[in-house]
Parts: C-alpha cells; structure tokens; sequence
C-alpha cells in the first residue's frame, strides 16, 4: 500500500522535498503512532525502522509544516514521513555532521519567530509540550533529524548544480520575450473545444478574446497553463488552431495570428540575462533532483508495517 501511496502523491511529495531545505513554517500537535503490537514499522536500506524512530519522524514532519498548516492528507503525512527517514539515512551514511551548535541555530531562529524568550526555560519547556507533546530534548531531536535532510538536499542540489551555456540563456531568454497577438476561444466543455480544433475553426464557437503582444509566459500565468501548454503556444505556427488547453476552469483553443520577435537589445540586458540563466539553474536543478530521488527511493526498497492511514 505505502508504494502506492508514494506513486500517487509522488510528485507533492517531492515538491515539498525540494522546499523544505529553505524554510519551515508553522507548527502544529503530534500525533502518536498507533502500532498495534508490531515490531518494527518497516524497513528502508534492508534495515529496521523502529517505532520510535518513525514516530519522531512523523511528529516533525507533521510539526514543521512547510504551508504555515497542518498536513491533513493521511497519505501523504506517511508518504513525506518515510521520504524524510530514508533521506535521514542517507545523510548518516554520507557522514554529514549534525553538530549542537547546528541544532541550537535552528532552535534559536524558531523561537525568535514565534516571539518565544530565549531566557525562560518553563516559557520554552511549556511551549514545546503544547505545540508538540513533547519532551524539550525530544524536541530538539526532532530539529536534529529535519537538519539532517536539509544538509542532505542541499549537499546534493551542490553536486546536481550546472550552469548553462551562454546560447541556452540567450535563446531563452529571446523566447519568453516573443510577442504573440491572437485569439482565445473559451468553451465550457472540452468536446466542443476538441470538435472546434479539428475543424480548424470551421464550426460555430463563442466570442474570441483578443490578445495583443503577449509574451507565453505572460499568456500561461493568465489562464493558468501548463508548462507543456507553454511551449506549444511559443511554438504555434500562425493562425494554427492549436489543441484544446485546459484554462481556469474552462477549455481553450488558442490561435496565433502575429508573432514579434523579442527586442535584440535584451540580450546585452544583464539582468534579463542572469534573471534566465537562474530560472534555467533551477529548472535543470529540479529535473536532476527528481530523478536523483527516485532512484534514492527505489535504492531504499522500502517495506512499510504500518497499517493504511485513516481518513479522519
């Protein structure tokens, strides 16, 4: 079951991986593992997880939440808890250190963003059991092992970093400046959209909305398009009926009727340029990660004991 869990919520998950070295956000209650009598609560690495090590896991999973709120999905608490306990284990057998200096920094900047003294231990003591039922050295473990994955994530973001060439930035960046000027065909249904299309436009279809000299990117922010419908309408031919895009809750057809080369000015603009070049970094950065996850995950041969989770 857990293995389905990961594929299904996979790519969240490794969303929220690939963040969570930057920032945690608010707090929210533990909860305890029920196990029922069992032994262990899997095995990851050929090797046993305890309980114990699953439920601390767990706790500041669901503790250091990434949205600023809880993690309600039952699935995907138990999904991202053993991703963090298999980067945990990766990271201990890459020996990245974890000092206690490292884990009073990080205790320190969480106190002071939630307005917590720092010389008040009861304030601190009764604090951390309200926010989550635990012990402080339990706590402060719990810091420990989150340090241990952002050190690890970012280690391998370090390793997994490219630059690319000059041409990939300039051609870019002359790609998001092209223009485009054209129409967009909204329907409700995605058949009359799949039907309109086909026909190349012959068929009755409602009122286009004009656009003028857009630029894709700024098009697929505005009808909230994918990243693959992106580089369709930077590829369109003109006045190509393109095919049926879902868009804010409707499906689109777009049709180009002009294209503006980008301004050749823009390329001696060194912001533009180094805005592109990092867009770039992070989006090649992403791809390797990802793929460097999943065979960490496959590697891992996780073996779940736990029961399904429980919609609550």
């Amino acid at each position: 079951m857990i293995l389905k869990i990961l594929r299904k919520k996979t790519k969240l998950i490794i969303w929220l991986i690939i963040v969570v070295f930057c920032l945690w956000g608010a707090f929210s209650l533990g909860v305890q593992v029920q196990h029922g009598g069992r032994q262990s609560a899997g095995k990851v690495f050929g090797k046993t997880v305890s309980y114990q090590e699953y439920d601390r896991m767990y706790k500041a999973t669901r503790l250091f939440s990434l949205t600023g709120s809880r993690v309600e999905d039952p699935d995907l608490l138990q999904g991202q808890t053993w991703h963090n306990i298999i980067l945990a284990r990766e990271s201990r057998q890459r020996r990245i250190p974890v000092t206690d200096e490292d884990v009073r920094k990080e205790l320190t900047r969480l106190l002071t963003a939630q307005n917590i003294p720092l010389d008040a231990p009861n304030v601190y003591q009764n604090w951390v059991r309200s926010v989550s039922g635990a012990s402080p050295r339990e706590f402060e473990e719990m810091i420990r092992e989150m340090l241990r994955v952002q050190k690890l994530i970012a280690a391998v973001r370090e390793e997994l970093s490219e630059k690319p060439a000059d041409d990939q930035v300039q051609s870019k960046l002359r790609r998001d400046n092209r223009k485009f000027s054209g129409d967009v065909f909204k329907f409700e249904k995605p058949e009359g959209a799949e039907a309109f299309s086909k026909n190349a436009g012959a068929l009755p279809a409602p009122e286009p909305v004009k656009l003028e000299q857009a630029p894709a990117r700024v098009m697929a922010a505005d009808y909230l398009l994918s990243d693959e419908d992106m580089q369709l309408l930077e590829s369109a031919a003109l006045n190509q009926f393109l095919k049926p895009m879902p868009c804010r809750g409707s499906s689109c057809v777009f049709r180009m009727t002009s294209i503006e080369e980008a301004d050749p000015k823009l390329l001696e603009d060194s912001a533009e340029l180094t805005r592109v070049k990092e867009e770039l970094i992070e989006k090649i950065l992403s791809g390797k990660f990802s793929s460097w996850l999943q065979d960490l995950l496959i590697r891992a041969q996780l073996k779940s004991h736990l029961p399904e989770p429980q919609t609550r």
